[in-house]
């Protein structure tokens, strides 16, 4: 990494090899592919590039520490390796920016607090691959049920859909992903309807997007 302390230019040198690993086994396949396919991995790795510096800016911002100072607690502190990993990674895979400030900020604060090392870990697995969409259908889950024919519900598949305005198909996708991160539950109730709660977990989820994407 350079001497910067805003993380405004930090490279991605992972991603580069990664792009220029990709290329060559495309140019060696297909003969002039290399040439054509080049372009396109130039903007994929200008967007890696971007998507981890958006994190790491959040986590310069967040730790209170200059870039420098944040590389040294990280080596000095072997528990955060895998932390700042998963982090990168994610970047690498996210281009959801308010995602990628949450997760850089839980980072940051992880490096200030180390008793947060574990929630830090949560966070960056539960919410690595939230979009704009999933953070919507979770905080949508989070609002009182409307009423219907004069009866308060429960969230529901169903109403969700009918309530949420994202598509049909794209309220059971993000649905579907927040129950598999243990970020909702989805339980029979009575008279076998399904029930969809927001977990422990879902509000701590939103709490962060709120406050370290905000913050960062």
């Amino acid at each position: 990494m350079p001497d910067s302390t805003d993380g405004a230019n930090l490279p991605d040198q992972l991603g580069g090899e990664v792009a220029d690993f990709v290329l060559e086994i495309v140019g060696a396949g297909i003969p002039g592919a290399g040439l054509v396919a080049q372009p396109l991995f130039r903007k994929v790795r200008e967007e890696w590039t971007r998507h981890r510096s958006t994190a790491l800016r959040a986590a310069v911002s967040t730790s209170g520490l200059t870039l420098n100072d944040l590389r040294e607690r990280i080596t000095e502190d072997p528990r955060l390796i895998p932390l700042v990993t998963r982090l990168l990674y994610a970047a690498g895979m996210n281009g959801h920016d308010r995602t990628l400030k949450a997760m850089g900020a839980a980072f940051g604060r992880a490096t200030r607090e180390p008793d947060a090392m574990a929630e830090c870990e949560l966070i960056l697995t539960a919410i690595a691959d939230l979009t704009g969409d999933h953070a919507r259908t979770l905080q949508l889950l989070t609002t009182e049920p409307p009423e219907f024919s004069g009866t308060a519900l429960v969230w529901t598949p169903e109403l969700l859909q009918r309530r949420s305005a994202l598509s049909s198909r794209t309220t059971m996708l993000c649905l579907a992903a927040l129950v598999a991160r243990g970020l909702v539950d989805s339980t029979s109730g009575f008279g076998g309807v399904t029930v969809c709660r927001v977990t422990s977990l879902g509000y701590e989820v939103l709490q962060v997007l709120r406050e370290y994407a905000d913050d960062a």
